[in-house]
């Protein structure tokens, strides 16, 4: 079962995501679908990466933001980069 707090990155790849869609930040959602309901694709996730990258300073694996299905899973993914030693 998934956890119900909210990632610690969550309120930065919200921003991220929100403008790459030219959507209210407020409309961006943890549940959200990245490919469904976003309508991201491939090569929106390798911009989404790359935006994130130059704000966290991490490298953002490619093959970790493919996995990502919902904006949670992305603010995980990059909780994991920036506390590698903290369960995600």
């Amino acid at each position: 079962m998934k956890s119900t707090t909210i990632p610690r990155s969550f309120f930065r790849v919200r921003a991220v995501v929100a403008r790459h869609v030219h959507a209210p930040v407020n409309q961006v959602r943890p549940q959200q679908s990245l490919r469904t309901e976003l309508g991201l694709n491939q090569l929106d996730l390798a911009l989404i990466a790359l935006q994130l990258e130059g704000q966290i300073g991490v490298e953002v694996p490619f093959l970790a933001i493919q996995r990502a299905t919902t904006v949670r899973d992305l603010s995980e993914c990059i909780d994991q980069l920036t506390c590698p030693g903290r369960p995600g």
